[in-house]
């Protein structure tokens, strides 16, 4: 990779967040981060991250708000779902159709950089169905 691409990481668990961003640093990403979705949605309308990297339970404005706002505004901007927590189906549907990617923490990092990878290739915008906590089948 000859530049670094902005990928924005929101989780509001520091130890989460900031071990994201220095694996994404680690694999010649420039990374930034937000403590929660407000913060997050500020930084998507105002620098127009190349990915962003979101947990769904945050304060302020959960991961699944974040998504709904930012794919309004910024349809070409894929993201990645990362959480902790068991999810109903409805909420798991609804983050497969706005999320390139969805993976349950702790994240395994091989699947996370391949995702990222997928996620960062030009025309990569595409949505996928979660059919549980720690698969991801692309349509």
């Amino acid at each position: 990779m000859t530049a670094a691409k902005f990928i924005l990481v929101a989780d509001d668990d520091e130890p989460s967040r900031e071990g994201l961003k220095l694996l994404l640093s680690r694999w010649g990403y420039s990374a930034e981060t937000a403590v929660d979705g407000a913060d997050a949605l500020h930084h998507a309308v105002t620098r127009h991250p190349a990915l962003i990297i979101t947990d769904l339970h945050m304060p302020k404005m959960d991961g699944l708000e974040l998504l709904r706002t930012v794919h309004a505004s910024l349809p070409d901007v894929p993201a990645i779902v990362v959480t902790g927590t068991h999810e109903g189906s409805r909420t798991k549907t609804e983050a497969g159709r706005l999320a390139f990617g969805y993976l349950r923490k702790p994240v395994d990092v091989t699947r996370l950089k391949g995702l990222v990878e997928a996620a960062m290739e030009p025309g990569s915008r595409q949505e996928v169905q979660p059919s549980d906590a720690d698969t991801l089948m692309q349509r």
